[in-house]
């Protein structure tokens, strides 16, 4: 596949050489890329994607606990609201955990620590 006078190459935000093992680390950082912008930049932004993923859901979740307090079933609003938003939040933080942790392996391997 060739590049046609219209398209452009992106350009590398952080210098990686080519002897770097990047196709090891693609399946353990997922969605992050160092061709895209510094990893710690996406890790700032993937931590406020977390928050925000930990709030929004959060929020729905009073509201509909409110509802079933004011019908007078809490505790059928509570296992409602722990059942639907309760993995939503967890698998949020497990995944932004876990990408982190492979993000700070990666940077220590660039670093030769």
């Amino acid at each position: 596949m060739t590049i046609d006078e219209n398209q452009t190459q992106e350009q590398p935000a952080s210098p990686i050489d080519d002897t770097a093992p990047w196709p090891r680390w693609r399946v353990r950082l997922s969605r992050l890329s160092p061709y895209t912008m510094d990893i710690e930049e996406q890790l700032v932004r993937l931590y406020e994607l977390t928050i925000m993923l930990t709030i929004v859901p959060g929020v729905m979740g009073s509201i509909i606990l409110i509802i079933f307090i004011l019908f007078g079933r809490p505790d059928v609003g509570a296992i409602a609201v722990t059942l639907i938003f309760g993995p939503m939040i967890g698998l949020a933080w497990r995944d932004y955990r876990r990408i982190n942790r492979q993000a700070r392996l990666f940077l220590a391997s660039q670093t030769g620590e």
